[in-house]
């Protein structure tokens, strides 16, 4: 068989090919067009693609056992979205907005959602006063894992901190705002807070202020004798002052602790004399728990 000409090879240039796909009007033509050879696939699924009027096509791509079909709710059990960019704080509530509207609180177990967020690594390419409202994930009662990590920062105040074992009784996985270098606003009792009270919780990753840490501070263990599941905490950029109180602090009110682990940058990366000073000071505590 002769080689096509130049003519002929014109007609097999994607564009002229999108071209062709776009001028048929029903989903059926496409498909048929998808299916008729791999010259026509690519821009033919191309099309299919580019106006969908529901996220029904693309769960359905989804392992059968990921969901359930519900009428009234998109009834996933588990939900990934890691998003390669950096995104602003009103894109990133408009993608929790999504979420809180279709997602069937009945049914989700597990939520993931990130950006590139490890890729601003200065406090001053984030904004000051913005921040991320994740409080229309409590109305998802059965999650077990949940992990938010967005550029905008969630910067968590100690009200809604106070809302999580409520909330997210079950949970054995929570990480939010780990790599957010703004001072927090909650500190070590809002964080026994959530281990008393979340007694599933094996994996802690959230900052905290360390700083107002007196020792062992027995009074804050609600005295019922429970004892928390955490065995691996991963404290962030939390600021830190006293080493040996915060060990004498974890001594007793998280006897299964394994492992404290901060989430630092490489040293060389750090921004000033502070943040060395508590990467050292948690290094510290980590190495003498």
């Amino acid at each position: 068989m002769a080689p096509p000409s130049a003519i002929q090879r014109v007609f097999y240039l994607p564009e002229i090919l999108g071209m062709f796909c776009d001028e048929l009007p029903r989903i059926r033509d496409l498909l048929s067009a998808a299916l008729t050879s791999r010259t026509f696939c690519e821009p033919a699924l191309d099309r299919l693609w580019r106006d969908i009027r529901s996220l029904d096509p693309i769960i359905a791509c989804l392992p059968e056992d990921l969901w359930i079909r519900d009428e009234s709710a998109l009834s996933v059990l588990s939900l990934e979205c890691n998003i390669n960019t950096i995104v602003s704080a009103p894109d990133s509530q408009r993608l929790l907005a999504a979420i809180f509207t279709l997602c069937n609180p009945d049914t989700l177990e597990r939520l993931y959602l990130s950006d590139n967020v490890n890729h601003v690594e200065h406090s001053e390419h984030r904004p000051l006063l913005e921040r991320i409202d994740i409080s229309g994930l409590f109305k998802f009662k059965k999650l077990t894992d949940l992990l938010v990590e967005l550029t905008g920062g969630l910067w968590l105040t100690p009200d809604e901190v106070q809302q999580i074992p409520g909330a997210w009784p079950n949970l054995e996985f929570l990480q939010l705002d780990l790599t957010n270098r703004r001072v927090p606003r909650i500190d070590h009792k809002d964080v026994l807070n959530i281990v008393y009270k979340c007694r599933s919780l094996q994996t802690l990753q959230l900052p905290f202020d360390a700083t107002e840490v007196e020792g062992a501070e027995r009074n804050l263990s609600p005295g019922d004798g429970m004892t928390p599941a955490l065995i691996y905490l991963d404290v962030g950029y939390s600021p830190i002052l006293s080493p040996s109180r915060v060990i004498q602090l974890l001594t007793v009110h998280l006897p299964k602790l394994e492992t404290i682990s901060p989430h630092w940058n490489p040293r060389s990366e750090l921004e000033d004399d502070e943040e060395h000073q508590y990467h050292d000071r948690w290094e510290f505590v980590g190495e003498h728990f």
